[in-house]
């Protein structure tokens, strides 16, 4: 079998999952109930509903046929794959996916991965790859042992964010780059103005879970409020804007920051993205720097207030 993937989909329905596995409705069914199929469940008000991930059935289907080998022989040892060495303490943001948003709602899903790496950079004794570096791998899919090596790290994170009754539905998955099985799976729903929030949560699990450096101090809680809706949203528009790092996407960047603090004056994040986008203003001499300079040290400082 194929080792599992770096990208992994939803599958919606009995049929799905079954046409995923190759089997019928009832096999799968009884796969869940009597060998531990990875089937979740959401309850609402029409009723019950299921879906699986292709990278949970993978795992599964892994786990299953290493058991079946075990009974019936002794299995070749798989030797990792060569590349440069692995920090332990080390873990990779990929790019979130944004299949189940509408169109024109990408800024959401990238704003989660942002907002992951800058909270994971944060965490005493533990290696976050660089968001250019993981951003590059975006559009390829790759084995999650090639991406470790590619990268230099030992774990993995990627997931998604849809749009589920109103709400917003954060998956998030965790995989160890070194072997390729996935670690744990995990949902976070949150009205859309709680997307930050469920950062700071994801990022909380993530701690919890990687091996830090021997002698790190104990992480500290991340902790990030929920806003107003409009506010998040221009807030996480200009990040989008600003990573483009041109003087017209600055300029732009500027005026969403502006707006989420309209909005929300106590967002600081959004003062943040006012000082780095006066930074990158003056450092692309789009405008005078001795005029950006004072204007980036002002929004710094109402970021820390």
């Amino acid at each position: 079998m194929a080792p599992p993937e770096a990208a992994s989909e939803h599958l919606d329905s009995w049929k799905e999952i079954a046409g995923y596995l190759e089997r019928s409705v009832r096999t799968v069914q009884r796969w869940e109930r009597d060998e531990g199929l990875p089937i979740h469940r959401h309850r609402h008000r029409r009723g019950d509903s299921v879906f699986a991930t292709t990278r949970e059935i993978d795992a599964w289907r892994e786990l299953r046929r290493s058991a079946s080998d075990r009974e019936t022989g002794p299995r070749r040892s798989r030797s990792p794959a060569p590349g440069v060495e692995r920090l332990p303490s080390s873990v990779a943001v990929l790019p979130f996916s944004s299949r189940g948003l509408a169109p024109g709602e990408e800024y959401l899903a990238e704003g989660l991965t942002d907002e992951l790496i800058r909270l994971l950079a944060r965490v005493p004794g533990l290696r976050v790859a660089a968001r250019t570096s993981s951003f590059a791998l975006a559009d390829r899919r790759s084995d999650v042992r090639d991406i470790g090596r590619r990268l230099g790290v030992a774990y993995v994170l990627e997931g998604s964010v849809r749009r589920f009754d109103g709400r917003l539905r954060v998956t998030a998955y965790l995989a160890d780059a070194r072997d390729g099985y996935q670690l744990w799976a995990e949902e976070h729903e949150t009205q859309p103005g709680g997307l930050l929030a469920a950062a700071a949560t994801v990022s909380e699990w993530i701690a919890a879970t990687v091996p830090l450096e021997p002698g790190a101090p104990a992480p500290r809680p991340q902790t990030s409020r929920r806003t107003d809706d409009r506010a998040q949203d221009e807030y996480l528009r200009g990040r989008q804007l600003w990573h483009q790092r041109t003087a017209d996407s600055l300029g732009q960047a500027l005026a969403c920051f502006e707006r989420a603090i309209a909005i929300d004056p106590e967002l600081a994040l959004a003062h943040v993205g006012m000082a780095e986008a006066w930074e990158a203003l003056g450092a692309l001499d789009a405008l005078a720097p001795h005029d950006c300079r004072p204007r980036a040290k002002a929004a710094a400082q109402r970021a820390l207030e």
